[in-house]
């Protein structure tokens, strides 16, 4: 068998990747619209270019799917490339994503919440679509595969995007530690598929220009523009020449939540200081003093996880505002009250 035609070829790989840059870029678009306008219609500029890249994508995808059917003469072949399945069910699920968001409105009328079950479907589902590309390039592929890194933090980095937007659903108390969690499964997920030197650092820097040039075309188009990603160059610290992974873990992720204190406290990020602090103060004592015991295998690990979730775990959350902020400002506050029979 030709294992070469297990892969994904660079040839379709690349457009894929582009496909993916831009699609990226459409949707802060679209969210740079929904503040500025409000709601808009399923056939405005930020949704065809959105539509199109994923087309993009997708055709790459089904593209990939029919060389390895070829290439094995069998279904059952094709399903047993974990990279093509990964790729195929992501695509899948973005695209199932659409009808359950149309029902989810019509059931729940409409929202501006990005944690709602429908968009989440989707950032896991293109997640998933970028983690299948990602294993499935030729490993000689460096430039692409670092590309498809740069994506695969882009789509995980996409579960805070309502923060750096300055539009938050929910408390910004949560603001760093979902950062921390989909942030570091990027960055190690990254140092295991793309064969550079310093592969998160690769990365987060290429995001990082991602987002500037994301910043650059909204502002051309006359759209506010997200914050910058300073938090998450915070990541690089994975590429610490430290011993133990775990210490690695702990160093991305006092950087990242620093970076994000300081960010909030320079009015350089939307999120408030205070609320930032909340959960951003306990990862930095608790991660440099894991860093400082010498990060033993088993020692420390326990009660890091212990201290880390009894934080999380007093925090009250604020109910989701579910307002988009493009229909103006809030006239009041709706109670509502449960009636008990008697």
């Amino acid at each position: 068998m030709n294992y070469d035609r297990l892969t994904l070829s660079p040839v379709v790989g690349w457009p894929v990747a582009v496909g993916g840059l831009l699609a990226v870029f459409a949707t802060y678009w679209d969210e740079a619209f929904h503040t500025d306008v409000g709601r808009d219609s399923a056939w405005a500029a930020p949704h065809l270019l959105l539509y199109g890249s994923i087309a993009v994508v997708g055709l790459g995808v089904a593209g990939w799917g029919l060389r390895v059917l070829v290439g094995t003469r069998s279904f059952r072949g094709c399903l047993a490339q974990p990279p093509l399945l990964a790729a195929g069910l992501g695509a899948l699920g973005a695209l199932a994503a659409a009808p359950i968001d149309a029902w989810w409105h019509e059931a729940y009328g409409r929202d501006a919440v990005l944690w709602s079950p429908p968009h989440m479907l989707v950032v896991l589902a293109s997640t998933a679509l970028v983690l299948g590309v990602l294993s499935g390039l030729p490993a000689q592929a460096r430039a692409l595969r670092a590309v498809a890194g740069v994506l695969m933090l882009a789509n995980a980095a996409a579960v805070v995007f309502e923060y750096e937007a300055g539009v938050p659903q929910f408390s910004e108390v949560f603001y760093v530690p979902v950062l921390l969690v989909v942030g570091l499964a990027a960055v190690w997920t990254v140092n295991q598929f793309v064969p550079v030197r310093l592969p998160a650092t690769t990365v987060v820097l290429g995001y990082a220009v991602l987002r500037v040039g994301i910043a650059g075309g909204l502002l051309v188009l006359g759209r506010s523009t997200p914050d910058l990603p300073i938090a998450a160059l915070g990541l690089a610290a994975f590429d610490l020449p430290l011993r133990r992974t775990s210490s690695r873990f702990a160093a991305a992720a006092v950087a990242t939540s620093t970076l994000a204190w300081l960010a909030s406290a320079g009015s350089l990020a939307s999120a408030m200081a205070s609320e930032v602090a909340v959960t951003a103060a306990p990862v930095i004592v608790i991660g440099l003093v894991f860093l400082l015991a010498g990060a033993r295998r088993g020692l420390w690990v326990a009660p890091t996880l212990l201290l880390g979730l009894a934080a999380l775990v007093t925090v009250e959350p604020d109910p989701a505002q579910a307002h988009d902020p493009g229909q103006g400002d809030p006239i009041t506050r709706l109670e509502t009250h449960r009636h008990q029979r008697r």
